[in-house]
């Protein structure tokens, strides 16, 4: 087999770069979150000086579509027709890694999220085998109302899928 030439081995290591850059390696991950059982939503946090706690198992659907071509990636978890996570991020995300996200939670009477303005302020992690992951989202604001005025804090989170 012949000897890759400099020039070729400097593309090679510039393409494996951009395509790790490219799969999902924004987002501050250094962060703390509860652990899931397979179908459940746990978040956990401080908003405004309080202790903030709900989780949630058997959801009635479950939706991950990864960011491509320019669309959002979107995880869309419901139980019943008033308890959902909803987080968006910009750019694909691949397994055990983590990108820059936003979004609303509404769950067992915990209701804030993020508005389109404030940007990407949180992280989705996802989990090394894809079948969850975590989440931080901060500059929320209160029932996701974005007249509203952001609340102090930020909440963790995690979601696990029903079936592997």
């Amino acid at each position: 087999m012949p000897a890759l030439q400099p020039s070729r081995l400097l593309a090679t290591a510039a393409l494996t770069l951009g395509l790790t850059a490219s799969l999902g390696c924004g987002g501050d991950d250094d962060f703390d979150a509860p652990t899931c059982a397979a179908g459940e939503v746990a978040i956990d946090g401080t908003i405004d000086g309080g202790h903030e706690s709900a989780s949630l198992s058997g959801p009635t659907s479950y939706i991950f579509v990864n960011a491509l071509n320019g669309e959002l990636g979107t995880l869309t978890v419901t139980f019943g027709a008033d308890d959902m996570l909803y987080l968006e991020w910009p750019d694909l995300v691949a397994d055990g890694a983590s990108v820059d996200a936003r979004g609303t939670i509404s769950l067992s009477g915990l209701a804030y999220g993020n508005c389109d303005d404030d940007g990407f302020p949180g992280t989705l992690r996802m989990d090394s085998d894809g079948n969850g992951g975590s989440f931080r989202l901060r500059s929320l604001h209160p029932g996701g109302d974005c007249t509203a005025a952001q609340v102090s804090g930020e909440l963790t989170g995690c979601f696990a899928s029903s079936s592997p």
